[in-house]
């Protein structure tokens, strides 16, 4: 599954940085990933960006002891 943590970037703090990772992605995949991950950045795209059957949050909502 793809790692996407695109509808988490307005909740994020202190990061003022952050590394997009294509491996297997085509070009048009990249195209709307970066056209999305810029609107979610300038608080513009407010729609989620997350399916649940492609993609995964890792263990971003997860509490880690």
């Amino acid at each position: 599954k793809i790692l996407n943590l695109l509808d988490e970037i307005p909740n994020i703090k202190g990061i003022n940085y952050f590394r997009l990772v294509f491996t297997t992605e085509s070009l048009d995949e990249i195209k709307y990933i970066l056209n999305i991950a810029s609107k979610k950045v300038l608080g513009i795209h407010t729609e989620s960006s997350f399916n649940g059957s492609k993609h995964t949050r890792g263990n971003y909502k997860k509490h880690l002891l």
